[in-house]
């Protein structure tokens, strides 16, 4: 058995080692500046992409549904579902603010898409909720992509915690 001297120095030795390789396990998007963070986090996760895919989503459903049949309306809703659920497992980001934003616009797609489906046989109550949610998608959509840009030049985003 060590000594107590020789305990606590193996002790510290192995926090800081354990520090050392949890530090190196951290992704991209968990070190370095915000700038750095946000950018590693956009890239990782194909944000842009994301966003316009959404985008292409429920414009694709806006189309369908004024000319087509409520299965097709259906078969794109899902799809819009579908990847509205699979960017928002890129959340968090590392900024507080961005993740609140994003979570807005993924909360106005997933809606839109529920909206949709129920709305393909017709009820128009449904659609007209379709449309402002589109909307509203489309807004938050813009703002989040204007707070990546600001992040990854340095700047903060009002509300930011900055997680």
């Amino acid at each position: 058995m060590l000594p107590a001297r020789g305990r606590v120095a193996v002790t510290v030795s192995s926090i800081a080692l354990l520090a050392l390789v949890l530090g190196a396990c951290a992704g991209p998007d968990e070190t370095g500046t915000m700038a750095q963070r946000v950018s590693a986090w956009a890239s990782s996760t194909g944000f842009t992409g994301e966003i316009g895919t959404i985008s292409a989503d429920i414009d694709r459903v806006a189309r369908v549904a004024a000319h087509g049949s409520p299965g097709a309306i259906r078969a794109d809703c899902a799809v819009l579902s579908s990847d509205t659920a699979e960017a928002h497992q890129n959340l968090p980001t590392p900024d507080q603010g961005l993740t609140e934003t994003l979570v807005r616009a993924y909360g106005e797609a997933s809606n839109a898409a529920e909206d949709c489906y129920a709305g393909a046989g017709g009820a128009p109550g449904d659609m007209a909720r379709f449309s402002a949610e589109r909307e509203a998608f489309f807004r938050s959509s813009i703002q989040a992509q204007a707070e990546v840009d600001t992040l990854e030049h340095g700047g903060a985003v009002s509300g930011s915690g900055g997680s």
